[in-house]
């Protein structure tokens, strides 16, 4: 059904009243433009192709000779050329179009007419979302475009052209060159790489947004491999098309690259599902990490390490390797990069000493990096990422294995009864994969800082003790060993709550008691000590021991000799240091009536003073993660 010719000025601003910018442009409007002439209409046809309305004719009363036969022609010839590829419209105009022919509208790909001539809507869809809406601009005179916009891009949807009632030939080719222009400006719809688009292909012509031009721009493609871009556009003056320089065009034409929005989209979704399933990973894993994993005879493995293929040790000018990375083959991208980058940057800040390292560690991690491993001090790199060996001396002991976190692994190297840390293997996080960088930042730290050193030394003129106040020991009363911070007046556990993301310290009567009983027995001593507690029964002496209560050696080291088996399960953490320990505190307790400090009888006013000591220790968890490798 028309709408009565009548309404249309109560509904519609005047055609006349539009004026052109300083740009040579029309507006865009949000209501169309109607010229006098529609007051004329009697009937619309519309001509289909396939199920849609692409093209409409709208008449005056028959026999109506309103319009001139050299406008009527223009448009048949520019529908014949928007509708070349459409045989069954090409037949409309297959004769000259009637006098009393007074709209023409024209639907670009993938839309179709609508009610009235400057109604058009994308093919298929009955209803415009919300946030989609259309615009209207004025090109010429007797030209008029309409737009749709969606996701912020704006596609030409249509052209309505009013044949002129009287007028010369060169506002003629003015409107059939406005027309042109639309067509070839027009970003395809749905959006798509430009480069593939039907203009460019067969015109070598796209249209962009040029902010040198400020106004939206046909570019022509010219030279070699379409490298010359420049604008193309019709100059009213000479009734000619004219190509103009732009450096801006000529630039973006070099270093565009098409960015599929379904391809965003599905990233953006992705992101949100990997952000959910971090946040629903990270729960289990600082649980874990809390509750701690039980030390193994042979190392866990990772499942990322089905992927190996290629193993690489970072060479270092004091002819050792300190740093190995596991490499999965190329092109292996499931490690999220912001995990490399961490732990490249935690080496940079604990191989300080080591220029060459350093120079290494510049560039970041390929990203089909699947694991990196790091030595401590005195140790080096094995075959493989588990594998860590002294660098030097006697390899008389063997290997355990403790998992830290779902992405830590570290090695202890045991020997003479004592456990050392030999170096730790870090797994890289997998997209969609909790990271919880800062505990796992947290659970290296504190595995290094709980560490004897090796060779075995005085812990009292250790570098850990005399740079940063804090050591390690085995407390039997926590079962593990334990990281010491001795800043204040009191030792005390430093301890990291990977809930909340933050150190703590505890109070423990056991370790209080050591610090003040300890003394170090060296190799020489150790040894005639032991030959006299052999004659007067040692054992005893463990089981009198008051405040440490370490298991059965004998029992410990049947157990470690027993064949390796998969996951099998060892005692906590360092059993072997627990064992030596115990003997090494009976010992310091029978002499310390000897040591300057103060004596057992002393303990109890100690702990009892303990037990109202507020700690103001100083921050030592930042000396600890501030602690680099000699």
């Amino acid at each position: 059904k028309m709408k009565p010719p009548g309404m249309y000025t109560a509904v519609i601003r005047s055609w006349e009243t539009s004026k052109q910018v300083e740009n040579h442009e029309y507006p865009i409007t949000v209501n169309p433009f109607a010229p006098e002439i529609l007051k004329n209409t009697v009937h619309r046809k519309l001509i289909t192709s396939g199920n849609e309305a692409v093209l409409s004719f709208i008449y005056a009363p028959e026999g109506s000779k309103l319009v001139t036969e050299t406008s009527l022609e223009m448009i048949r010839g520019v529908c014949l050329s928007w509708f070349k590829n459409d045989t069954s419209i090409q037949k409309e105009f297959g004769s000259p179009l009637p006098r009393n022919l007074i709209a023409v509208s024209m639907s670009e790909k993938n839309f179709s007419v609508g009610e009235y001539c400057q109604e058009f809507s994308p093919s298929g869809q009955l209803e415009i979302p919300d946030n989609d809406s259309f615009s209207y601009q004025k090109l010429s005179q007797n030209v008029q475009a309409t737009y749709y916009t969606e996701g912020g891009v704006r596609y030409l949807a249509g052209i309505c052209y009013y044949p002129v009632i009287n007028g010369k030939y060169e506002d003629l080719l003015n409107d059939q060159a406005v027309i042109v222009e639309a067509d070839m400006k027009a970003e395809p719809y749905p959006l798509q790489n430009r480069e593939v688009s039907s203009n460019m292909i067969d015109n070598k012509k796209y249209g962009r947004d040029c902010k040198t031009a400020g106004k939206r721009v046909v570019v022509e493609c010219s030279g070699e491999n379409d490298t010359i871009r420049r604008h193309w556009e019709w100059d009213i003056n000479s009734r000619m098309y004219v190509s103009t320089k732009c450096e801006e065009c000529l630039i973006d034409g070099f270093t565009y690259k098409w960015i599929d929005q379904k391809e965003v989209t599905m990233n953006l979704i992705s992101t949100l599902v990997n952000g959910i399933t971090e946040y629903l990973d990270s729960g289990p894993k600082k649980y874990h990490m809390d509750h701690g994993y039980k030390m193994l005879k042979i190392p866990r493995m990772f499942k990322i390490l089905e992927n190996a293929s290629d193993f690489k040790a970072l060479e270092s000018t004091k002819g050792d390797q300190r740093i190995s990375l596991t490499l999965a083959p190329e092109g292996f991208k499931r490690v999220n990069p912001k995990s490399l980058e961490f732990i490249r940057e935690m080496l940079l800040s604990l191989f300080t000493h080591y220029p060459d390292i350093q120079k290494e560690l510049e560039a970041p991690f390929p990203r089909n990096t699947i694991a990196v491993s790091f030595s401590e001090f005195n140790f080096q790199v094995g075959k493989s990422c588990q594998k860590f060996s002294p660098a030097l001396g006697s390899k008389t002991g063997f290997l355990t294995y403790q998992k830290l976190s779902p992405n830590i692994q570290a090695t202890y190297y045991n020997e003479k009864e004592e456990c050392f840390l030999a170096g730790v293997c870090y797994y890289p996080v997998l997209i969609g994969k909790a990271k919880c960088f800062e505990n796992d930042r947290a659970a290296i730290h504190l595995a290094r800082a709980s560490s004897e050193p090796f060779p075995l030394q005085d812990r009292e003129k250790s570098y850990k003790k005399v740079m940063y106040k804090g050591y390690g020991r085995y407390c039997s009363i926590a079962k593990k060993r334990v990281t010491l911070d001795c800043s204040g007046k009191y030792v005390r556990h430093l301890e990291y709550d990977h809930f909340w993301n933050t150190y703590i310290r505890t109070p423990c009567e056991e370790c209080l008691v050591d610090s003040v009983t300890y003394k170090w027995k060296g190799p020489k001593e150790e040894a005639s000590t032991s030959s006299a507690d052999s004659t007067s029964g040692v054992q005893q002496t463990i089981r009198e021991t008051p405040i440490l209560s370490g298991s059965d050696l004998s029992k410990k080291v049947v157990e470690l000799n027993l064949p390796e088996q998969v996951e099998e399960v060892m005692p906590s953490l360092n059993t072997a240091t627990l064992d030596s320990e115990d003997l090494e505190e009976s010992e310091a307790a029978e002499d310390s009536g000897e040591r300057a400090l103060s004596p057992l009888s002393s303990v109890g006013s100690l702990l009892n003073d303990y037990d109202q000591f507020e700690d103001a220790s100083s921050d030592f968890e930042s000396d600890i993660d501030a602690e680099v490798i000699g």
